[in-house]
């Protein structure tokens, strides 16, 4: 009996040539605002993230707890998945946010067979058109809706509108981000501090089997897969619209007898 890992020997992809991966940094790591992300449950229905439903979808995407995460204290890990004993692959994570203070960060921590990777969200509190109310390194906005990002590990497609089917094309008029403003002014002179930046509008979460049948880009790990998230001061002063929600898409390896 053998995993189907283990015909795969330790291949590393690289991002482009080849759909395993075995470190967290090879995979797309990018920032969502919170009502842009949606889960299809139906030929073209969809769930967004501040809805329950969106939620109870996405937690039968995690192979071993079949649950989302709720973050419940701040200034400390928290262990969303923790599994040993066997191969698997990582498809996504959604990570945790900010609902009332702009000045939090986030952060993910993704434990693959005892080596860890951390991931920084700074969570900005930003508005779909308020670029010329951002100077220099200003974290508020004084116009626009609150839109508070979500930062988005590993594999997920655009939507060209909720109404419709699955759409990975980049050239959908949907796919936009910065190109409107001039990221000097729109996220500062200190990119770094905000870890991600938002680069999509509507995005859809793949189900683990769609993942699967469309071999997208996958984590591969031989023995063992811990995720934790991580808030600072401030991030559950008022968490609204599942802000301080998490969720990870990932499946073990089907077993092989031989």
């Amino acid at each position: 009996m053998a995993l189907l890992s283990s015909f795969f020997g330790d291949a590393q992809g690289s991002g482009t040539d080849s759909s395993i991966v075995t470190d967290p940094t090879k995979m797309p790591f990018q920032g969502s605002r919170w009502n842009n992300l949606y889960f299809k449950y139906g030929s073209t229905s969809y769930d967004a993230m501040n809805n329950q439903y969106f939620w109870n979808g996405v937690s039968f995407q995690c192979d071993e707890t079949f649950d989302y995460m709720v973050l419940s204290a701040e200034n400390t890990w928290e262990t969303h998945v923790d599994y040993s004993g066997g191969a698997g692959r990582l498809y996504w994570v959604i990570g945790v946010a900010a609902n009332g203070d702009t000045n939090t960060e986030s952060w993910m921590r993704i434990t693959v067979d005892g080596s860890s990777y951390t991931f920084k969200k700074q969570n900005m509190t930003i508005g779909e058109d308020t670029a010329s109310y951002l100077a220099s390194n200003k974290e508020t906005t004084t116009s626009g809706g609150p839109y508070h990002d979500k930062a988005l590990w590993g594999y997920f497609t655009d939507l060209p509108q909720t109404g419709s089917g699955y759409n990975p094309s980049p050239n959908s008029y949907y796919e936009h981000g910065e190109h409107r403003y001039d990221p000097a002014t729109y996220w500062g002179t200190r990119p770094d501090k905000y870890g991600v930046r938002s680069a999509n509008q509507y995005i859809g979460v793949l189900s683990v089997a769609s993942c699967y049948k469309w071999q997208v880009p996958y984590l591969s790990f031989s023995n063992s897969l811990k995720i934790e998230h991580y808030g600072t001061t401030g991030l559950l002063t008022n968490p609204g619209n599942y802000s301080n929600y998490a969720a990870a898409g990932w499946m073990k390896d089907p077993i092989v007898q031989i």
